[in-house]
């Protein structure tokens, strides 16, 4: 299985962690400025738009985490406030075969959560999900006392047990081939074997109306792509006067004057403006081939041309001041690890040489993990 995995993953490039969309901005700007007489590289093609929608999906994790509690609820059928807390777990994981990144993977009430987005079908993502599961499950191991017979009467036997997350893959793209769930059988040595499946949601097949009612704004970026075809043909003309360029224009308008209003109910002008900038990135990327004209079209169907709105800036502002505490994460890291091997709340912080308030906010994220564990 990891070496099917491994293979698999030399295909794609290792993410970076520090990229965001604002590059992805920048990029797909330039290219769609280019030349259309340009020749172009089918495999940098398909590797630059994968590298871009990761980029907006790891901006929704990073940036507006609370985005995917609808998907969760969605997916796994809870009912999440939007206001719950979420603890986001590492995504970088060591395996004998180097280092492998995962998307998205969240701690909620003491549950688990794996959520990859994927534009491309590939054969051996079932292979890569159990991959990721294994790695996300192997940092969490716990310790379980069991009471055996032997001769001597009863004695304790320790054991280690370990628990998957909840995973999804998130297909944007719809091929006509997307199943309901990805699934492989897992046989092992003793002959047990275990159907391990994990959902698949095909964010194409969401109507606009779905999306604004069942609050999945995590689509928005991604909803233009359900007109690539169409936006195929376009490539062909400059005119954007034509019935098939006011249809999908109207509808991008309409997706970003609901989101303008669905922000303003709830007075948050940073989600509007971040998701305005993600939806217009992805649009940049998929009108990239058409006329001017008809690129003039998107910006003004969208709200013009991106100007990074001073709330959005002054939010990213802030974040950029939190990554500076990066050392406090090893403090933390090392309180959890105390905690795991059944030190005190007061020894562990004593160990970790971290502030008093650090490790209330860490106790409180460990009493999480080990509410996952019941």
């Amino acid at each position: 299985m990891f070496a099917l995995y491994n293979q698999g993953m030399k295909k794609n490039k290792e993410k970076d962690k520090t990229k965001t969309v604002q590059s992805s901005i920048k990029t797909t700007e330039q290219s769609s400025a280019a030349e259309s007489g340009e020749s172009e590289n089918v495999h940098d093609e398909e590797t630059f738009s994968t590298t871009l929608f990761d980029d907006v999906f790891r901006t929704i994790v990073e940036e507006f985490p609370e985005l995917l509690i609808s998907l969760i609820n969605e997916v796994f059928g809870t009912h999440y406030p939007q206001d719950v807390e979420i603890i986001q777990l590492r995504n970088e994981h060591m395996e004998p075969g180097g280092k492998i990144i995962t998307d998205c993977v969240l701690m909620i009430e003491g549950r688990c959560f794996h959520a990859e987005c994927q534009s491309t079908k590939d054969a051996n993502m079932i292979i890569r999900m159990a991959a990721y599961d294994m790695a996300i499950a192997l940092e969490h191991p716990r310790w379980l006392k069991e009471k055996e017979k032997s001769g001597a009467g009863r004695q304790e036997n320790m054991c280690y047990r370990i628990r998957f997350p909840q995973s999804c893959v998130m297909y944007i793209r719809d091929d006509g081939s997307i199943p309901e769930e990805l699934e492989m059988e897992i046989e092992f040595a003793d002959g047990f074997v275990y159907r391990y499946h994990v959902p698949a949601v095909n964010v194409q097949k969401y109507t606009k109306e779905e999306i604004f009612e069942k609050q999945l704004f995590v689509f928005l970026p991604y909803y233009v792509l359900r007109y690539e075809a169409q936006i195929k043909e376009m490539e062909k003309q400059e005119d954007p006067d034509t019935e098939a360029a006011r249809t999908v224009l109207e509808d991008l308008k309409d997706v970003c004057a609901r989101l303008k209003e669905e922000t303003d109910k709830k007075d948050k002008a940073v989600l509007y403006a971040g998701l305005t900038e993600m939806v217009q990135t992805v649009a940049r990327y998929a009108f990239r081939k058409t006329g001017k004209k008809i690129r003039k079209g998107v910006e003004e169907a969208m709200g013009g041309k991106v100007l990074e709105l001073q709330t959005l800036r002054s939010f990213r502002e802030g974040r950029a001041e939190g990554k500076a505490e990066g050392e406090e994460s090893k403090g933390k890291a090392v309180y959890r690890n105390c905690r795991r091997r059944g030190m005190s709340a007061e020894e562990a912080a004593a160990v970790a040489d971290i502030s008093d308030s650090l490790a209330k906010e860490t106790e409180r994220e460990w009493q999480q993990e080990e509410a996952f564990w019941g």
